[in-house]
């Protein structure tokens, strides 16, 4: 199971269901630095305390062998009864689940909701469309709508998204330690906005990753991925 590091990290605390509720926080980088593996641990650890989780996947890489191999034995049957997970298929798909969470929680204990990633149909999109406008203001309206559901109905809510490589203007400003920091999340302005929190993670190569706030290093953490997912950490700085 992923270490109390992370969840200090990300919840500015270990998990404490009470100081986290409300909180919609924003988790971005690269492909390949652990953002999947690191939703579906966050969703394990919260399904095994038998708190309910709604996981809205739009890459399709949620697969039951992959929660089985993330999951212990006596967790995966909580898993399977707590986990309820939403494949939308592209951009309007997810817009209409998105518009319709507050129906799916009538009745639920839910304890958070995941969104791996909340860019994913958005990005396919506007290589398709014209109107790249339309698009944005729905994407704007969705982030918007999760932190309304987020504050009013005290659930914490972890928006994955994707990265791009920063311009190179923004590459030249700041020290070079930030410079190294060299890619932006997916609709940065959107997420500015409306997250509470942020995370970015980055990879080094050969399993080497980090996690931290995005251009802060005091706290941040290194840490390995395997097939069981986040289980060793390198160092805390």
């Amino acid at each position: 199971m992923y270490s109390n590091k992370l969840e200090e990290l990300i919840f500015s605390e270990q998990l404490n269901f009470e100081r986290t509720k409300g909180q919609l926080i924003h988790i971005f980088g690269k492909a390949g630095t652990g953002k999947t593996t690191l939703a579906l641990q966050i969703s394990v650890g919260f399904c095994s305390k038998n708190k309910k989780v709604i996981f809205i996947d739009t890459e399709g890489k949620v697969t039951g062998t992959r929660i089985k191999e993330i999951s212990s034995n006596e967790d995966f049957a909580r898993v399977n009864t707590n986990l309820k997970l939403y494949m939308p298929n592209d951009f309007d798909k997810q817009h209409e689940l998105i518009e319709k969470l507050d129906f799916y929680l009538i009745g639920q204990n839910i304890g958070l909701i995941i969104i791996d990633t909340i860019t994913n149909h958005y990005r396919q999109e506007i290589l398709f469309r014209k109107d790249s406008k339309e698009l944005y203001e729905k994407l704007a309206y969705e982030v918007a709508l999760l932190r309304k559901i987020a504050k009013e109905k005290s659930i914490p809510i972890l928006m994955f998204n994707q990265a791009t490589m920063r311009k190179e203007n923004e590459e030249k400003e700041g020290n070079d330690y930030l410079r190294r920091e060299q890619v932006n999340p997916v609709a940065k302005a959107i997420m500015n906005y409306w997250a509470d929190n942020e995370l970015i993670l980055i990879s080094y190569g050969w399993s080497n990753f980090e996690a931290r706030k995005p251009g802060e290093f005091e706290g941040r953490v290194k840490f390995s991925i395997d097939t069981k997912g986040i289980t060793h950490f390198i160092e805390q700085l």
